[in-house]
């Protein structure tokens, strides 16, 4: 369908626009029932697709998730590691874990290696409390990582800040029904 709308609009004389190059693209978006988390699958080193089907959004615990971005490598290691850590906090003291706990445990991991993990990372998760927690995280230690933090959703882009954002709702704050990401 958006195929011959395009070529519809170009026989019209409309000139497409083109494509950026935006390095990894990660989003979070909380609303009234949930939350969404979004995410590209491209790996690339420089300018060479490196994977076309990468894996961005990561498992940390049943009821908390990440998208990650930077190097493949650190994002997933760093993420296995929390999930890991996680997992024995939950089998020592018999409770779901709570968000702000892998929060904690991100941060000071990657302050420890003081940027030498290259990795920025979108967490979101429900505590057992029923609220939902969304956060970011990033190692970057000389530039911040581009982000639009709008409260109740997050867009990080690796490569520029061509990522936007759209909310449209009847109300204000978590009453939103429905997000448009694009």
């Amino acid at each position: 369908d958006l195929c011959r709308r395009n070529e519809v609009l170009e026989t019209k004389g409309m000139k497409l626009p083109k494509a950026y190059k935006t390095g990894t693209t990660i989003a979070g978006v909380v609303f009234k029932d949930g939350v969404v988390l979004g995410a590209d699958t491209r790996a690339t080193g420089d300018t060479t697709v490196v994977d076309k089907n990468c894996e961005k959004i990561h498992y940390i615990a049943a009821n908390i998730y990440c998208c990650g971005a930077g190097t493949a490598a650190d994002t997933q290691m760093t993420t296995d590691l929390i999930s890991s850590r996680l997992e024995l906090h939950r089998l020592a003291t018999g409770r779901t874990p709570r968000v702000v706990s892998a929060l904690t445990m991100l941060k000071q991991m990657l302050f420890k290696y003081q940027g030498h993990v290259s990795a920025t990372l979108v967490l979101v998760g429900v505590d057992p409390t029923g609220g939902i927690s969304l956060h970011r995280v990033s190692s970057w230690k000389h530039r911040p990582s581009p982000v639009r933090d709008y409260g109740l959703w997050i867009a990080c882009s690796n490569g520029s800040l061509r990522v936007r954002v759209q909310r449209r709702h009847g109300g204000g704050g978590s009453d939103a029904t429905r997000c448009q990401c694009y």
